[in-house]
């Protein structure tokens, strides 16, 4: 196996895919970050590059006023809410809470 490939040949291609409307649907760069779209061209994922390899998640509502509706970390840190905002789920490596569960630890 040869290893003097260039850096070019590594490289992944900038990635774009379209709706049949013309409006957006996926944007995704070499390093993996980039942005998915609804039909509406809102904004519904967010992938940004925190660390080579390592990428923070977040989804949105297709709302005018979008909300944050989840959230996850290349930690395996995340969290999952209602459309109103309000948590639904807490993750972590090790586990998660459910909303029965928060409730219970906050009161």
């Amino acid at each position: 196996m040869k290893f003097n490939k260039k850096i070019k040949d590594l490289e992944k291609p900038l990635i774009i895919k379209k709706y049949k409307s013309g409006n957006n649907c996926l944007i995704l760069f070499s390093d993996g970050s980039g942005s998915c779209f609804y039909p509406s061209g809102r904004l519904a994922l967010s992938i940004v590059l925190v660390s080579a390899g390592m990428h923070l998640i977040s989804a949105f509502s297709d709302d005018p006023l979008p909300t944050q509706i989840a959230s996850f970390d290349p930690f395996g840190n995340g969290s999952c809410n209602f459309p109103n905002g309000k948590i639904r789920l807490i993750l972590s490596p090790f586990g998660g809470l459910g909303k029965t569960l928060i409730n219970k630890k906050v009161n």
